[in-house]
């Protein structure tokens, strides 16, 4: 069975974010206040509230601004990247052996989501099939 696309024609697929547990979290807080920023100086520049800042670095949050913002303060050029660093300092695993697992697990996820896809799509159409007839 194949199911038609949900995005607009020529829309890029919206990339994948890892999001980041408390221990990930204070390493790249750390990694901030090291590079010479605080929570505050950063949510100053997005003006927004310092608790969204310390909410999305401990992963009880997601914001793209926040994210992309930190990534490029850190050098670094997306959110990934900062969380996969953060992983490897608090797990002691290198990067790549990080990024080869959820390589795997990403593809794992996007299967798993069109699957659990087709089936909701597929209960719409027999609750609609029971409500004309």
């Amino acid at each position: 069975m194949s199911l038609p696309s949900l995005r607009a024609a020529g829309k890029p697929k919206p990339p994948i974010r890892i999001r980041p547990n408390r221990r990930e979290g204070l390493n790249i807080q750390y990694k901030l206040k090291d590079s010479g920023f605080s929570l505050r100086r950063v949510a100053r520049g997005l003006g927004i509230d310092s608790s969204l800042i310390s909410m999305v670095l401990y992963g009880c949050r997601r914001s793209i601004r926040v994210e992309a913002e930190v990534a490029r303060l850190l050098g670094r050029s997306n959110w990934n990247e900062v969380v996969l660093e953060a992983r490897a300092a608090t797990t002691g695993k290198s990067v790549k052996t990080l990024q080869k697992e959820y390589s795997g697990r990403w593809k794992e996820l996007g299967e798993a989501t069109m699957e659990q896809l087709g089936n909701v799509m597929e209960s719409d159409r027999a609750v609609k099939a029971r409500r004309a007839g």
